[in-house]
């Protein structure tokens, strides 16, 4: 087994246990309002993957959070609309799929494993000294980007039912056009 496979295989592992345990906190937390759980999963997931990104010394363990996320909140939201499949909801969930696909791939493209950090974060650890791991690795790298992600799928919780518009139509045009640009 490769270094990068072995890598590749310990972020699966870091997400897979960050997935569950924000499930988890979904059921503890059927009291509160739809957008407050997935808000208080979101965190549970980010401290799960910040400890594996303190553990191994790599905060490169939150970049792939962006792409990985979201689709697992869309999906969410169409479980919270008793999976109810019509045109807004296909259009989502492609949208965001290829999006995520896109992404990701290209992560795990330029990601060489464990011993690979994004130079941005060894920067940031150099120039903040003791204060990194509050302020740059929670706050910066971590949890400012969760909260960036959370903010942009509130969208999402939304009544699939209701009805819409050619907005739909504009938005998810907008969004395979972004990704295919980023493509080439």
């Amino acid at each position: 087994m490769t270094i990068k496979t072995k890598g590749l295989l310990t972020v699966l592992l870091a997400y897979i246990i960050a997935i569950i345990s924000g499930f988890i906190s979904l059921c503890l937390t059927s009291n509160l309002s739809q957008m407050l759980q997935i808000l208080i999963a979101d965190i549970i997931a980010t401290f799960v993957i910040y400890a594996f990104s303190f553990g191994f010394k790599n905060s490169s363990f939150y970049d792939p959070y962006w792409s990985v996320i979201p689709p697992i909140i869309a999906f969410y939201w169409i479980a919270m609309n008793d999976y109810t499949i019509n045109i807004p909801t296909i259009l989502l969930l492609v949208a965001v799929l290829f999006w995520s696909l896109r992404l990701t791939s290209n992560w795990m493209k330029t990601w060489d494993g464990l011993h690979h950090e994004d130079w941005r974060y060894i920067d940031m650890r150099k120039n903040l000294g003791n204060t990194f791991e509050i302020i740059g690795n929670i706050g910066g790298i971590h949890f400012f980007p969760t909260f960036i992600v959370f903010f942009c799928c509130m969208p999402m919780a939304q009544n699939f039912l209701s009805p819409y518009n050619w907005t739909i139509f504009l938005g998810f045009g907008l969004c395979i056009i972004g990704v295919l640009i980023e493509i080439i």
